[in-house]
């Protein structure tokens, strides 16, 4: 169970950071989409 668990979150380390790069490009294509220069405003469309 322990041998499981450490797999588990070796599994998690190496996957969780690729998954946020790729949320991270996400978010300057569409800022680059909309417009260049947006003075810091980060992506949130409320």
């Amino acid at each position: 169970m322990i041998m499981g668990a450490s797999i588990a979150s070796v599994a998690w380390i190496a996957f969780y950071p690729w998954a946020k790069l790729k949320r991270l490009a996400e978010l300057e294509a569409s800022a680059e989409g909309r417009e260049v220069g947006n003075s810091g405003s980060q992506g949130v469309d409320g």
